[in-house]
């Protein structure tokens, strides 16, 4: 009988955060904005894949950015023996080719030591959320040969940093964000 109404008792409880959300957008207007307080972006890397979902000339590689410290992190994973993945920050003799609407796969790794959570109050909402503290990293990836599969190149991948970082980190997880074609 508990969970006949849960539905309705959690609508109950977003509600009054829908309410507070709704006020927030009413008078963000005269709520004063922040820029110049967040300091400057992180730079990026300009890196260069070959798609998964779709073929471009053997000379030609699609541009896309990354953190430079997140490619440092996982690019050694990545270009690994055996992954069926690759990205690389120089063209070579390459030229480039620009896609429309293309987002490239990226592998999302995120650790943390300590298993560190904070319960956190929205600034918008008045809700509590967990707030998972530790480090992120994410890098593009393409594939390395035309019968790679994006699929099996992220478990290899994710596979290799796993294998590589077991033990240091109380949580380590890899996950992927797939490739999107172009318009």
């Amino acid at each position: 009988m508990a969970q006949r109404f849960s539905r309705i008792r959690q609508g109950a409880y977003y509600n009054q955060g829908l309410t507070n959300y709704i006020n927030y957008l009413q008078t963000s207007a005269t709520r004063p904005r922040r820029i110049g307080q967040q300091g400057p972006r992180n730079l990026t890397l300009q890196v260069y894949i070959t798609p998964f979902g779709f073929d471009i000339a053997t000379d030609e590689l699609v541009p896309v950015k990354a953190n430079p410290d997140s490619y440092t992190a996982l690019s050694t994973y990545i270009n690994g023996a055996g992954t069926g993945a690759q990205v690389g920050d120089t063209l070579g003799a390459n030229t480039v080719v620009t896609e429309r609407g293309f987002r490239a796969a990226r592998v999302v790794w995120f650790r943390n030591a300590t298993r560190a959570v904070n319960v956190t109050t929205s600034d918008i909402t008045g809700l509590q959320y967990l707030n998972y503290t530790g480090d992120r990293d994410s890098c593009p990836f393409g594939r390395n040969t035309a019968t790679d599969d994006q699929i099996d190149a992220f478990n290899a991948v994710k596979a290799a940093v796993l294998q590589a970082t077991a033990g240091a980190n109380s949580v380590n997880r890899v996950s992927l964000s797939r490739e999107r074609a172009p318009v």
